[in-house]
């Protein structure tokens, strides 16, 4: 799995805050907040029948997408310190509804994909 440079055209997608409790992210911290401290996830609802693929737009920076398909209609994503606006597009490149169900730290369910 990774996070391509993606050429979002008209997209709306589902703004979430970031989490202050975390510390910023840089490109020499990555790993280490993937691992340790970005414990806070939001779960998602897809609207579609179809397979997508999620993506993500940073406050500052261009957005991108997931090259892993997602075929289950919910899927939870990790919340860094930065906000962000996650989307989905199908296999058309069509905006797909996300709904934003809840934000936790608890530990997800087996069967829901985090990204």
């Amino acid at each position: 799995m990774a996070w391509k440079v993606y050429d979002a055209r008209k997209i709306l997608g589902t703004f979430v805050s970031g989490d202050p409790s975390v510390p910023p992210t840089r490109w020499w911290n990555h790993i280490f907040l993937l691992l340790f401290w970005w414990k806070k996830k939001s779960i998602f609802f897809a609207r579609t029948l179809g397979e997508y693929r999620v993506g993500y737009i940073p406050q500052d920076g261009k957005p991108r997408l997931c090259t892993r398909l997602v075929g289950v209609k919910m899927f939870a994503v990790r919340n860094g310190r930065e906000d962000r606006t996650f989307f989905a597009v199908n296999k058309n490149g069509e905006e797909v509804k996300l709904d934003l169900i809840t934000q936790t730290k608890e530990k997800t369910p087996k069967y829901l994909p985090v990204l």
